[in-house]
């Protein structure tokens, strides 16, 4: 532990000012995962949250905004992580923050279009309530599918292929899973420049 965070201290000390390619391309790389690790951070919390409508009177436009207002602050957040991490430049940051975006959005569409109801609704009243927030779930369905395919579009323009692309592209296909994998990334620590720890 201590190699490793005397290790940090000078590659922080590095990209303060890099001097190369090298060194700007590792720190760039830890920019993004520092970004991307906050983002996915706020995950479990996120997911937790569900759309509850208690009562009648709560099924308001601003009774649906109160009750969305966490959700929404959390996906803010988290966006602004993720695309962080996209602008530091690291391909693999760029892939996976591109795709968690792309989850978190299509988390969002799920908590409007599984909203649970009051049990005093009526039938024609529950079904309205339910089209109207399928109706704005498919915004952020939608919002997450240009996400994913922007990706995969990048990928084929640059000729990147990794499990992210691979993940975007099962998700473009339906298959969106309800918690994303982080597969390694959240385990590694930055290398200093020569494989030292």
């Amino acid at each position: 532990s201590g190699d490793s965070t005397t290790a940090n201290v000078e590659l922080g000390r590095l990209c303060a000012n890099p001097t190369s390619d090298a060194v700007r391309a590792e720190c760039a790389s830890r920019n993004a995962a520092t970004y991307f690790r906050q983002g996915v951070a706020l995950w479990d919390q996120y997911n937790a949250l569900e759309l509850v409508i208690a009562t009648p009177k709560q099924l308001t436009a601003a009774g649906i905004q109160r009750a969305s207002a966490r959700k929404q602050q959390l996906l803010r957040t988290m966006q602004g992580h993720f695309e962080r991490s996209i602008k530091a430049g690291s391909p693999e940051y760029l892939s996976a923050s591109t795709y968690w975006l792309g989850v978190a959005r299509w988390e969002y569409g799920r908590f409007l279009r599984d909203v649970r109801l009051p049990a005093s609704l009526t039938d024609e009243e529950r079904a309205a309530g339910q089209q109207g927030a399928a109706k704005q779930a498919e915004q952020f369905f939608e919002a997450a599918r240009t996400t994913w395919q922007a990706l995969v579009a990048k990928a084929e323009q640059e000729q990147i292929q990794n499990q992210w692309i691979a993940r975007a592209r099962e998700a473009l296909q339906g298959e969106v899973p309800e918690s994303p994998p982080t597969t390694g990334l959240l385990e590694r620590e930055p290398v200093l420049l020569g494989g030292d720890k």
